[in-house]
């Protein structure tokens, strides 16, 4: 993005009438380093949008572990308490 950003200023800032700044813009030579610097900064950004999905990916993974670890450890305790409502319910004593 830097480099994108520096041929970006630099292209704008020779648009004078210098003959070299003429020459480039005829030459195509100021284009194809424009191309160069978005094709450049382009897969810059894909890079940290593939470091960004593995992160989120990492992240969700994480989450579901401990959603199914607190699901199972809710069954748990929801069967416990209607198994001991059932025995206040009926009187009896202990399991």
């Amino acid at each position: 993005m830097v480099s994108f950003r520096r041929v970006l200023a630099d292209r704008q800032a020779s648009t004078g009438r210098s003959l070299r700044s003429w020459a480039g813009r005829v030459s195509g030579r100021a284009d194809r380093r424009l191309l160069n610097a978005v094709a450049e900064a382009t897969d810059a950004v894909v890079a940290q949008c593939d470091l960004l999905t593995d992160r989120i990916n990492a992240r969700d993974a994480i989450g579901a572990d401990v959603a199914d670890s607190f699901g199972e450890e809710v069954a748990r305790l929801r069967a416990e308490v209607a198994h001991l409502q059932r025995l206040v319910a009926t009187g009896r004593p202990g399991g």
